[in-house]
């Protein structure tokens, strides 16, 4: 693939960066799992902008967000699979923390108001379950949304990295050496 070529991860295959390091990845979304998606009283511009959460009741969004949470989970974990079983490192890039140990803002945890829309629980399975089973291989997910920057560990070959971010002022977090 040419170095200037576009590539929405969604509809990607597995890519290679090295002979030991492949990218692969999935927007994701809040999947409405984690934290008290019934209590909570934040209301998204969401779910007055994207075309799947438009007019919808608090119980059709919630079916509608595991669904979508669902089927990122299922086409992640089939590009985790195909890398794993040939690359050593893989770089999973996602939009939502998949955990709510990395759904993170001005330095803390997302409160459980926040954490139904700033984290991918079913996304977050599949990642466990990838390094559980590929224990010998290294995976580092990379994901933002939330705003605040952090570095959490489930597994000794799982790092989950958050971005940090300011509206309007986009910064590089890190630079990644790709072995």
């Amino acid at each position: 693939m040419p170095a200037h070529s576009k590539v929405w991860l969604n509809d990607a295959d597995v890519i290679r960066l090295t002979n030991e390091t492949a990218l692969v990845g999935h927007d994701s979304w809040g999947d409405a799992r984690l934290g008290n998606v019934w209590a909570t009283t934040v209301e998204l511009n969401d779910f007055y902008h994207i075309r799947e959460l438009t007019n919808l009741s608090r119980e059709a969004r919630i079916r509608k967000l595991n669904q979508l949470g669902d089927e990122a989970a299922s086409s992640l974990a089939e590009a985790l699979e195909d890398a794993l079983a040939v690359y050593t490192n893989v770089i999973c890039l996602t939009h939502v923390p998949p955990f709510k140990e990395a759904a993170v803002y001005e330095g803390r945890p997302s409160t459980s108001n926040w954490l139904p829309y700033f984290s991918c629980k079913a996304v977050g399975d599949v990642l466990m379950d990838a390094a559980s089973q590929f224990k010998e291989k290294q995976i580092q997910a990379l994901c933002g949304h939330t705003h605040g920057s952090g570095v959490y560990r489930p597994l000794s070959n799982l790092t989950v990295m958050t971005g940090g971010a300011q509206y309007g002022s986009p910064a590089i977090q890190r630079v990644l050496d790709c072995k």
